[in-house]
């Protein structure tokens, strides 16, 4: 059977699929696959993984690695014109050099050559696809009003206004030149309508959705207790946006007020979190692993979702209703989702948290349960990604019936995801030196991660001067010259792009069982080919190795 093809593009990489927007791209294709193959291309800041993996039988995601002279122009550019080293937001940046990644145009072309529609996921990738495709349909899946998500997520940083402009320019580009937008709420379809004016024949609300193999459904009735020393134990996990970090000191604010409820804030903003005076009834996660993630969803009492603001759907809603939690949410949390309060969560604001999870606590066992019920069964209902799909399909073959007429699917088994192997971190001796390489963000999270295993490293590396005689959490940031010295240390790689990082730790005689890579964020692991993520490219650090020996 000849099935048709569709490509997808997004500017950054999806991989390990462990937050909101990759988990959507991820639930998406998937459902398109029932109809389709499916080839999803992705820009990356990492330069090790592989170029193509099989994610499911009609379902593939090709990386293309930003080159490092770019990824360091990039660093410069907001150093020098935003005056920060933490801000490298990659979005508009790939709008505007997409074509000084060699070879990329031509070979985005050759991958779309049998697809008739393309489809850009955030408006980032629509000059690329415009120039590169210009004989295909191209549509806009619009995670949400990026201009709108934008002003939100930069509200702290200095000058940002010029990056705005740049944001508007670029969606209202995307959405008048696009054939189709494929939007997740009617908010979001009505703000392009009345703010960009784009016609509404011309969009088409899918909503997004969750993926409904597999679910282990615990109901309240079902939950174990988490920690009897509490009445209740909240669930609160987030990406590090500004939004997240705000809605979490809230949390940390109100447990101070509500000390017989135990907080659990988990998720990259834990590692934001000045956890200097967090009270004893708040236990900050940071990244943890899907098995951690699943435990918590299992055994918490309820979810927090006190986010107040931001663009699109949030996708840790349809997590928590999958998985049974009851949820207390604002109205800007639950955006885009048809639920009631009362029946299908709880919707709260900034003067009520405390007293709605005060109240929760009252709450009776079959009162929660008939929150999580109906949750789940308008999950089931109106947001699963194979339905979604038949939506589109009906739509394609609605509006382009002498192509796509009687487009037929496959059977559901045969667009199951491959499974993954899980990654198991690896213990350290304690007595050994160890130090980590990175004092960005992925240092300071693998330094949390150390530090729930009651593991302290020697010192923290940085080829970054300015960094130099800092600390990180009291841990001292040294140059390399000074780990060089230390023999016989185990060292930890806590960065995006690590190649150039272990060629010079292996010129400089440290050996490779020596060296360890932080991975998904959350696991420690060996540089051993068994040892690393399934879209890990081992042959790139073979052929790093093998370069650096033969120099040597």
């Amino acid at each position: 059977m000849k099935r048709e093809k569709i490509t997808v593009v997004n500017f950054y990489s999806v991989f390990p699929f462990n937050h909101g927007g990759s988990q959507e791209i991820r639930g998406f294709c998937k459902g398109l696959s029932e109809y389709f193959d499916v080839n999803l291309v992705v820009f990356s800041t990492s330069d090790h993984y592989k170029e193509e993996v099989a994610i499911s039988k009609y379902f593939k995601v090709i990386t293309v690695a930003y080159p490092k002279p770019l990824l360091e122009d990039l660093e410069k550019h907001y150093q020098n014109d935003f005056k920060s080293k933490s801000f490298n937001d990659v979005s508009v940046f790939a709008f505007r050099h997409y074509d000084r990644v060699p070879g990329f145009e031509e070979k985005l072309r050759k991958i779309a050559i049998d697809s008739r529609i393309v489809v850009t996921v955030h408006p980032y990738t629509y000059r690329l696809l415009k120039k590169s495709c210009p004989d295909k349909l191209i549509w806009y899946r619009a995670q949400n009003v990026e201009y709108n998500y934008k002003k939100a997520t930069w509200n702290k940083v200095e000058n940002s206004e010029r990056l705005l402009r740049e944001v508007h320019q670029c969606e209202v580009e995307c959405c008048k030149g696009s054939d189709l937008i494929l939007t997740i709420t009617q908010d979001d379809a009505d703000c392009f309508h009345k703010e960009y004016d784009i016609n509404t024949d011309k969009i088409l609300n899918i909503r997004a959705g969750c993926n409904m193999e597999n679910l282990d459904f615990t109901p309240p009735s079902m939950r174990k207790i988490n920690d009897d020393r509490y009445r209740l134990t909240a669930f609160f996990i987030s990406y590090s946006t500004s939004a997240a970090i705000e809605a979490a000191n809230k949390i940390i604010k109100i447990a101070s007020e509500t000390p017989d409820v135990k907080y659990i804030i988990a998720g990259r903003v834990g590692d934001k979190i000045d956890r200097s005076s967090i009270p004893d009834n708040v236990y900050i996660g940071g990244m943890v692993s899907e098995a951690e993630k699943i435990n918590f969803l299992k055994t918490s009492d309820v979810a927090l979702n006190l986010i107040e603001s931001g663009s699109g759907l949030n996708m840790k809603m349809l997590e928590y209703f999958a998985y049974g939690i009851p949820v207390i949410t604002t109205k800007y949390g639950a955006r885009g989702l048809d639920v009631e309060s009362g029946k299908d969560c709880v919707i709260t604001d900034e003067a009520n948290y405390k007293n709605d999870i005060l109240a929760f606590c009252e709450m009776s066992v079959s009162e929660r349960e008939n929150i999580a019920n109906s949750a789940f069964d308008l999950l089931k209902r109106n947001y699963d990604w194979r339905s979604i799909a038949k939506k589109i399909v009906c739509y394609i073959e609605e509006k382009y019936p002498n192509i796509y007429g009687g487009i037929t699917s496959v059977p559901e088994k045969d667009i199951e995801l491959f499974p993954a192997e899980d990654i198991k971190s690896y213990v350290f001796d304690k007595d050994k030196p160890l130090f980590i390489w990175g004092a960005g963000e992925w240092g300071r999270g693998c330094l949390n991660l150390l530090h729930k295993t009651s593991i302290t490293p020697m010192g923290i590396v940085d080829s970054d001067c300015e960094k130099w005689g800092k600390t990180i959490n009291n841990i001292e940031i040294f140059s390399p010259d000074y780990l060089f010295n230390k023999e016989n240390a185990n060292i930890i790689i806590a960065v995006g792009q690590f190649l150039s990082i272990l060629s010079l730790l292996l010129r400089k005689n440290i050996k490779l069982s020596n060296i360890f890579l932080l991975v998904e964020g959350n696991k420690i692991v060996p540089l051993q080919k068994d040892a690393l993520p399934y879209y890990f490219s081992y042959e790139k650090i073979v052929q790093v190795t093998e370069y650096t020996a033969e120099r040597e």
